[in-house]
């Protein structure tokens, strides 16, 4: 996955994790050059459409709070398959 553009916007970086549910990725954000942490659902969940809505749920929760110890996260569908969170890389 490293090196391939995710959303038509999230070039990936460097592995730093896998597990059962994630791939995480430190991304560069073309768009605005920052540095994001892209977690990549795993296809077994990604086709589980009781998953991806209880995690929009939870991500539509949590973007309506601001504060700098809560960090900010979107869910992004990836056109090339699957489902994508976008965070604020730390």
């Amino acid at each position: 996955m490293i090196g391939t553009m995710v959303a038509g916007r999230y070039q990936v970086i460097e592995e730093i994790a896998l597990d059962e549910v994630f791939g995480t990725y430190r991304a560069k954000d073309v768009a605005t050059g920052k540095d994001v942490c892209l977690r990549n659902v795993m296809p077994e969940f990604a086709a589980d459409q009781s998953f991806v809505d209880a995690l929009r749920e939870a991500v539509g929760a949590g973007q309506s709070v601001t504060h700098p110890g809560v960090e900010r996260v979107s869910l992004q569908a990836n056109p090339a398959g699957g489902v994508v969170l976008v965070s604020d890389f730390f």
